[in-house]
């Protein structure tokens, strides 16, 4: 699966007042890791700044189970038998085509090892290796093959393909683009283990790539660190990660998995330790059963969701955490279902707000917490049907006695109890025909119009005026400027108004549209003035509306959250979104999985690398 047409940002973030209801101490069963366990339910043990102000579920709900195991976890090493292959500059194309055991070692600057398709019986000895690959990943197990990969001492796999070679209108160089360190294609096997050290290098894009109806499973008491352009492990099935040590640093997801993600076992696994990732740990489904995990995101820490929803049909989104323990230091949500959350064992330590962050629990079914669970949980709880439980103790929200405080993204409301004053959103209109833009904690709302930029001023009570600054509508620091990047679209060299956001390259949705028109990745996009909803239709050609991918004034300092809500191909979902000076501008990558569009990055030349292919 393309994980340009992955990445998901959550289709509904609505938190709000709420009051306060609880339901404490019923006993409950619940099925997960194969048997019956009796759980009780309430919210003892929370953290001591978590709000009481959430209603919870009184038993858990359904949690699926991914598959721990595949057929290549049987194979046993026969070492009397084994073949062995050193690799050197000259010995650099190694292709197994037959079962048994091969121990491969010694030190090549461009090669690679293959089990060919449809191999089976394989068990591959990594021993003291150390392989560079220009050309495809320096380790794949093709189509329907199957190999156990146990590692010996210390081995290094660098994936140095050129990452211009996805796109490349040479049909057999993009075929032979990997992009992976490790690459498991389709309905393939790999269970990695040994007792050794293993670091992938996925300067390329990703540290591990699997296909479809792909399960990988790591075990033993492997130790591995993974350095990744984008995801560190980028699963296309399931992903089981059952033991060992796991040291990652990925620009995108650190754990990814289609299906459905699994982290130890009943209360045993691995140590994970994500140090810098987007999102920390995604799957339709994410199991943590056992283990300790630390991780640091700019985005979500924990989220399930998937782009394209291939597996909603048989599963619910859900974060299940039934042993263990989770640190999660996240920029934004630091737990983020698009379903359900169930906390059943273990722990979590979850911080978010102080980053900027939406809610340390974010949830669109139910969240269940039993009496068992450990919870700190230093950023609230943002549920569906605008209920919000923010930072506080003793479900008091934040601010001082007699005022109430209300954040539901989607309009705020702030009313002094004292002396009953309340202040009504402001409302202006964007130059830009067609497009809605709403900020969705200060209750501003920008709309795109034919008759250029309005922007009347608040209003209050007293009928004096007030201009509003950034700071108070989302208390998140921002570091915003027009971009230095430069910008092609299929090679060609391009101009807009892009701002760089805290890192991340933000664009205007119509400009977008506008480079993409009569390409393969065209949208079109409309405006229903009725429910306020853009509506955005993907193989549709742009129409435009005039003003598209000029350059304005630097608007940096107006820079707000924006919260958009968006309809693409029928289905809503939610994107990143800023406000500058009445426009919205969108990140750039999470349009490019939204909508089915490559976005990569040249460093040697900073240039932005839009594809429509």
């Amino acid at each position: 699966m393309n994980k340009m047409n992955k990445k998901y940002v959550k289709t509904a973030a609505a938190c709000g007042l709420c009051l306060s209801l609880l339901v404490g101490g019923t006993i409950a069963s619940a099925s997960f890791g194969g048997g019956q366990t009796e759980l009780r339910n309430g919210q003892a043990s929370f953290g001591q700044r978590q709000s009481a102000n959430i209603e919870y579920a009184s038993e858990p709900g359904t949690i699926a189970q991914g598959n721990t195991t595949n057929s290549a976890a049987s194979l046993t090493a026969d070492y009397a038998n084994a073949t062995t292959i050193t690799m050197t500059d000259d010995n650099n194309k190694v292709k197994i085509k037959e079962s048994g055991t091969y121990i491969v070692t010694g030190t090549c600057a461009d090669g690679s090892i293959t089990v060919t398709k449809g191999t089976t019986g394989v068990v591959l000895i990594l021993k003291d290796l150390n392989l560079t690959s220009t050309e495809g990943a320096p380790l794949s197990i093709n189509k329907t093959a199957e190999a156990k990969l146990i590692v010996s001492g210390s081995v290094t796999l660098t994936d140095a393909e050129d990452p211009d070679d996805e796109n490349s209108a040479e049909a057999d160089v993009a075929d032979a683009y990997d992009g992976a360190a490790l690459k498991v294609k389709d309905g393939a096997a790999a269970y990695l283990t040994g007792d050794g050290t293993l670091t992938l290098n996925g300067s390329a894009k990703n540290g591990i790539k699997t296909g479809d109806e792909t399960t990988l499973v790591i075990n033993g008491g492997l130790k591995l660190n993974i350095t990744a352009a984008n995801d560190a492990i980028n699963g296309g099935y399931d992903v089981a990660i059952l033991s060992g040590t796991l040291n990652i640093s990925a620009g995108d997801d650190a754990i990814h998995a289609d299906r459905i993600l699994t982290i130890g076992a009943n209360g045993n696994g691995p140590s994970v330790t994500i140090s810098k990732s987007y999102e920390g740990i995604e799957a339709t489904v994410v199991n943590i059963a056992g283990g300790t995990i630390s991780l640091t995101s700019t985005d979500d820490g924990v989220n399930a969701a998937n782009s394209d929803g291939t597996y909603t049909n048989e599963l619910a989104y859900s974060i299940n955490i039934t042993g263990g323990s989770v640190s999660v230091n996240a920029g934004f949500d630091g737990l983020d279902s698009n379903g359900n959350v169930n906390l059943i064992a273990g722990s979590a330590t979850i911080k978010s707000a102080s980053n900027g962050g939406d809610a340390g629990i974010d949830y669109d079914g139910s969240l269940y917490v039993s009496d068992d669970f450990v919870l700190n949980n230093q950023s609230g709880v943002a549920g569906p049907d605008n209920m919000m439980g923010g930072p506080g103790m003793g479900g008091q929200m934040g601010g001082m006695p007699g005022e109430m405080g209300q954040d539901d993204r989607r309009g705020e409301m702030t009313q002094d109890g004292r002396q009953g004053q309340m202040m009504p959103p402001t409302q202006g209109r964007d130059g830009m025909p067609g497009e809605m833009g709403q900020d969705d904690r200060r209750g501003e709302m920008n709309q795109n119009g034919p008759r250029g930029q309005m922007t009347p001023p608040t209003q209050e009570q007293n009928g004096e005026q007030q201009t509003a600054s950034a700071a108070d509508a989302r208390q998140e620091t921002l570091a915003v400027a027009p971009t230095t990047q430069n910008l092609t679209v299929d090679g060609a060299a391009q101009n807009a108004e892009i701002y760089n956001i805290n890192g991340s390259n933000y664009f205007k949705l119509r400009d977008i549209a506008m480079l993409l028109s009569g390409t393969g990745a065209q949208f079109s996009v409309d405006y229903d003035a009725a429910s306020r909803t853009i509506i955005i239709t993907t193989g549709r050609g742009y129409t435009p509306q005039g003003g598209e991918l000029e350059r304005g004034t630097d608007r940096s300092a107006s820079c707000v959250r924006s919260a958009q809500t968006l309809v693409i191909d029928g289905r809503t979902v939610a994107l990143t979104a800023y406000n500058l000076g009445g426009n919205n501008f969108f990140r750039l990558r999470e349009l490019g999985a939204a909508l089915g569009f490559g976005v990569d990055y040249d460093e040697t030349t900073r240039t932005m690398l839009v594809t429509s292919i």
